[in-house]
């Protein structure tokens, strides 16, 4: 920590400005200005104060706020946690922790937040549009964000950081999750012959397969077995399955195999990078407006394939291997040779033509 003089352009005008050089507990350096070296070298004099207290606080410099977050984050991947959840825990934890910055500058130990704090945010984030959408935040969001926010004091209280949980009080009903429906064999039929071009085709393969809308944006061209005939699947929890191919998805990978470099379906807005979620959940809309298909998304072509696999393959489990559902041994070890013939005749049955 140290006083470091430079030039600021204030009020137009070039002048000798003071900035307090130093690093934050998750390693970046702030480095706020000040007109007059005092005020300078009382802001380093109030953060090592802070810090002082820190390391005399229960579970030592730890208890502070920032450098728990970082340590949590650690602790996630070090558990194996997917970058996608991890990331999704940092923006979650990040966006409360400005909060109350913004609104109670003096917290600076995680045993200082309390229930009513909480409570206050959670009723901030159900009165506040959110800024990506610009619509007010579903139940379903609110839900997750009080998780994730108590998961970060359990684990703190579980690494001795602080004595208890200040959180624990504050509840929240579990919102019932929205059904998906199934397309009907019209709606089904009006892709085949209505549609053109890259996402057709990605909604035909979506329904002769089950596979997320995440696995097909990272299905690449190696995961692809063309002499068994089969699909690698990395999917949800870093889960392996293999899901054989209908012959559908057989035309079209054909269609996209060999002229693509990495991934099996590349996003030419992009210049061939893959598809990312979002992009393709967006191209997905504009098709189901065009064919007037209502209340649908991504996961409705899911539920289409296991709608159909149940009804024509009748059977249960080799329905759920396909889409991910049982444990990975069913699908990767000792049971693979037992069961892969059993979803391939499941993947076979589906015929939409067929009801």
């Amino acid at each position: 920590m140290k006083v470091i003089e430079s030039q600021r352009k204030v009020k137009g005008k070039y002048r000798k400005v003071y900035i307090a050089d130093y690093r934050d507990a998750r390693g970046k350096r702030p480095r706020p200005w000040y007109l007059t070296k005092y005020e300078a070298e009382r802001e380093l004099t109030r953060l090592r104060d802070l810090r002082f207290q820190a390391k005399n606080k229960k579970g030592g410099i730890s208890a502070n706020i920032d450098h728990w977050l970082f340590r949590y984050l650690e602790i996630l991947e070090n558990e194996g946690k997917s970058q996608k959840t991890i990331n999704r825990y940092r923006k979650i934890l990040v966006t409360f922790l400005e909060w109350l910055k913004d609104n109670y500058r003096g917290i600076q130990f995680l045993d200082e937040i309390t229930a009513d704090h909480l409570d206050e945010y959670l009723s901030f984030k159900r009165k506040t549009p959110s800024e990506k959408t610009n619509r007010l935040n579903a139940e379903t969001t609110l839900y997750l964000t009080l998780k994730v926010i108590k998961q970060f004091f359990n684990k703190a209280v579980g690494r001795s950081k602080i004595e208890s949980n200040p959180l624990k009080a504050v509840k929240m009903k579990k919102p019932k999750a929205k059904r998906n429906r199934s397309l009907t064999s019209e709606e089904t039929e009006s892709i085949y012959k209505n549609a053109h071009g890259i996402i057709r085709d990605i909604a035909i393969f979506a329904i002769h397969t089950g596979l997320r809308e995440n696995e097909i944006c990272e299905l690449k061209k190696e995961d692809i077995d063309l002499v068994e005939n089969v699909l690698n699947i990395r999917g949800k929890g870093d889960k392996d399955r293999i899901v054989p191919i209908h012959k559908e998805a057989e035309v079209i990978i054909k269609k996209y195999y060999h002229k693509a470099h990495i991934y099996l379906f590349e996003n030419s807005h992009t210049q061939g990078a893959r598809f990312n979620g979002p992009s393709l959940y967006k191209r997905l809309l504009r098709l189901y407006r065009l064919l007037g298909i209502d209340n649908a998304n991504f996961h409705t072509l899911r539920n289409t394939f296991a709608t159909e696999a149940d009804y024509k393959g009748r059977d249960r489990l080799a329905v759920e291997m396909i889409l991910g559902h049982r444990s990975e041994e069913y699908v990767t070890g000792r049971y693979l040779h037992a069961n892969i013939d059993r979803m391939r005749k499941v993947i076979n049955s589906i015929d939409y033509a067929q009801k």
